[in-house]
């Protein structure tokens, strides 16, 4: 037997089993270079994880069966033993070198990780070689190492590793310019790695034979016939080596083919895809509203014409960026609206339906937006499409008409509806603070002949131009209204005494009598002012809006460009209710009603502002309505004037109502006097 002390050299190789060997490692490679190219070509998330974890298992089974081939095509007339648990702790240090070595790539761009994906893919080679060939049982031998060549073998692994990511990098990160060529390229690298650090490694093993009856452990060893204290060769490495290899293609050709067909169907859809995408592009790119597409991140996907319009944003400016650049500071809360969407499946805005919200353009400024968001299923992909659509013209137009339902659409003074309102307040508050209100009615002198003669645009215009100095005079809590044509109301609230509204009431006057340069004519109008002053000449607003009204009258009537105050002979006339009227007519010529009788009206009670009475006959039991509101209204004593003064001219028109009919007593001779002081 020949000397068995030394390493194995080159001439104790079987050349056709080393040659499988390289050729399962550069097939092997290959096979994971096109399952790890679908990665990257991938769009759904889980079938991306899915290869990538196949890729990273077949780079680590592809390099174990090609050591463990070369292993085999060793020359040496030995049985070989395989610990299997020293086996498969070699083919986990390989998986987590090439899947380690993956994920690094992957992750990340720097130079810094190809370099540390390339150390950690050659140690994990070394670990599998140097931790397979100790699985490796020979009776009667015992091996040792030259660590140098150990060293060697691990710089070749990592050098012809780092060569090889570099190439494959190119497939997660763009610039991957002709696919087919790279994966040749990778794999041929890849097997260099795999088939230089083995030979290297085998190369540094030295066998020494062991004295006859010792194993490995120095433990007696095994007599079989023919060859003491050693096995008889009971496997043929070749067979071997060739079955593993068999297996081992078999494999990678399913894992290929399954590659394939998954191309093909990823290529089928990418087209139906990429048809759906083009016809949803041309139906976006020319509906009005905008709509944004955003992924579980919250970054923009996509988005039509008009929306990138709405925002003063170009597609391709905001496209991959988070949604926030598009949502002013206060109101930037998607990510918890999409976090406690996906944990929940509820959400305030997603699938809630149309929303208000507000939107931020490119230059800063802020605008309304009406927006719904929903959850799409694309590609395998879960996205959020929002459908928004600018509402600042509707808007404008709702502020719009907000403002003339309560102004006046000449001068923008307040309208007759918001007035009242103004004023019932006022009301209120001075109650609560025992002050005066005053209320004026302004009417312009001339303005008819105005507008008459220099037509109604002067007429608009000089209306425009009284309002500014009628609002000059007031204080900045006062209330001014245009109630029509060319007449004004105002409210001064809050004051301590009615000198204070008089001064106001002056200051309009003289304002008002400046001329006006209008169009290029010199307009000068007066004004006639009727003041009221709460709580003193009225209760209530519809009161102290007539009694301003009368007096304004009253200033006109009296030479017109002055302040008249109220007092209570200026009380109009109120005529008598429509139903009143009828229901008297009606009882006088039934004959219920007796008559009407004049109340003595020679004195008057200036303190208490009486002016005088009136009395009527009434048939007892008359139920009607109008007899029920004559005998109401005359049997009580109010201490407010303008109800006084209106039952008296209600009871005046009786006899007006009872024609040529006069009548001292009623039918049955009963009759009843009822006076109204």
């Amino acid at each position: 037997m020949a000397d068995m002390t030394g390493p194995l050299q080159a001439a104790s190789y079987d050349y056709p089993l080393a040659a499988l060997s390289i050729l399962v490692a550069v097939f092997t490679a290959y096979t994971a270079a096109d399952i790890l190219w679908r990665t990257s070509i991938s769009d759904a998330d889980k079938t991306r994880t899915r290869w990538f974890w196949t890729g990273g298992v077949v780079l680590g089974l592809g390099a174990w069966t090609a050591h463990l081939t070369g292993m085999l095509a060793a020359k040496e007339h030995f049985s070989f033993i395989y610990r299997t648990d020293i086996t498969v702790v070699s083919i986990l240090l390989v998986l987590a070198g090439s899947v380690g070595a993956l994920y690094l790539i992957s992750r990340c761009r720097r130079a810094a990780c190809l370099f540390a994906g390339g150390a950690l893919l050659g140690l994990g080679l070394v670990a599998m070689c140097f931790t397979g060939m100790h699985a490796v049982l020979m009776p009667g031998m015992q091996h040792s190492y030259d660590y140098g060549l150990v060293a060697l073998s691990y710089a070749v692994a990592a050098v012809f590793s780092v060569m090889a990511l570099r190439v494959l990098r190119r497939f997660y990160h763009g610039g991957s310019v002709n696919p087919g060529w790279e994966k040749v390229a990778f794999s041929i690298l890849m097997a260099s790695a795999v088939i230089g650090m083995h030979y290297t490694d085998m190369a540094s093993m030295q066998m020494t034979m062991l004295p006859a009856g010792m194993d490995m452990a120095g433990m007696p060893g095994m007599d079989m016939p023919g060859m003491p204290g050693m096995a008889p060769d009971i496997v043929d490495s070749k067979t071997m080596a060739v079955a593993v290899s068999a297996v081992m293609a078999a494999l990678m050709l399913i894992a290929l083919w399954t590659s394939h067909l998954y191309y093909r169907n990823s290529l089928r859809e990418k087209k139906l895809l990429q048809e759906a995408k083009e016809y949803a592009n041309i139906i976006l790119r020319d509906i009005v509203e905008g709509v944004i597409v955003i992924d579980e991140q919250g970054l923009i996907q996509s988005l039509n014409p008009a929306a990138a319009s709405a925002f003063g944003y170009s597609a391709a400016e905001v496209t991959g960026k988070n949604v926030a650049v598009l949502i002013p500071e206060p109101h930037r809360r998607h990510d918890g609206d999409i976090r406690h969407y996906l944990e929940t499946g509820t959400g305030k805005v997603i699938g809630a339906g149309p929303r208000e919200v507000e939107g931020l353009r490119k230059d800063g400024t802020v605008f309304p937006l009406e927006v719904a968001v929903s959850e799409v299923r694309f590609g395998g992909r879960r996205l959020f499409a929002g459908v928004v659509r600018d509402i600042t013209r509707r808007k404008e137009a709702e502020a719009r008409l907000t403002y003339l339902a309560h102004h006046d659409p000449l001068t923008g003074l307040l309208s007759r509806a918001l007035f009242r309102d103004r004023a019932a307040q006022a009301l209120r508050h001075a109650d609560r603070a025992e002050r005066l209100v005053a209320i004026m009615y302004v009417d312009l002198d001339r303005f008819k002949d105005i507008n008459d003669s220099l037509g109604h645009e002067v007429g608009d215009n000089l209306l425009r131009e009284v309002a500014k100095r009628i609002t000059a005079c007031v204080r900045a809590g006062d209330t001014v209204s245009r109630l029509g044509g060319d007449e004004f109301a105002i409210v001064l609230e809050n004051l301590s005494g009615t000198e204070d509204a008089a001064v106001v009431a002056g200051k309009i006057l003289e304002d008002v009598a400046e001329p006006f340069e209008i169009d290029g004519h010199e307009i000068r109008v007066g004004a006639s002012i009727g003041m009221t002053i709460y709580p003193f000449d009225d209760q209530d607003l519809d009161g102290l809006l007539r009694d301003a009204d009368a007096a304004m009258y009253r200033a006109k009537q009296q030479g017109r460009n002055q302040l008249q105050l109220y007092s209570t002979e200026m009380a109009p006339k109120v005529h008598m209710p429509a139903d009143l009227e009828e229901d008297i007519g009606r009882g006088i010529r039934a004959g219920r009603t007796a008559g009407v009788l004049p109340a003595p009206r020679g004195s008057a009670d200036r303190r208490d502002h009486r002016s005088g009475g009136a009395a009527a006959l009434a048939a007892p039991g008359t139920r009607s309505a109008g007899s029920a509101r004559v005998r109401s209204a005359a049997g009580e004593k109010s201490d407010r004037p303008r109800e006084r003064v209106g039952v008296a001219h209600r009871l005046r028109a009786v006899p007006r109502l009872a024609g040529r009919r006069p009548a001292a007593h009623a039918p049955d001779g009963q009759s009843f006097l009822c006076r109204v002081s």
